[in-house]
């Protein structure tokens, strides 16, 4: 997809250490899944675009949503 060619993203990524018909995840392994996703995500958006990503509480192995230290606001300027 070209840069800037997105006005909105929805997604409600997989979680980690469930597993699924689309694979299995390490906690570790699916940080690196999710910062690739997020920076692909920031490129294609365009500068008013906004993005939704679906997180919830991983109750079954994690038990609760944890927050990244990487994880802080975007702001196009």
């Amino acid at each position: 997809m070209p840069d800037a060619s997105i006005n909105a993203v929805i997604t409600d990524p997989p979680y980690p250490h469930i597993v699924r018909t689309y694979g299995y995840w390490t906690e570790d392994e699916w940080r690196e899944l999710m910062h690739e996703v997020v920076r692909q995500v920031r490129r294609v958006l365009t500068p008013q675009g906004s993005a939704v990503f679906v997180v919830k509480p991983n109750s079954e192995k994690i038990g609760k949503t944890q927050i990244t230290p990487e994880t802080k606001p975007v702001s196009y300027k």
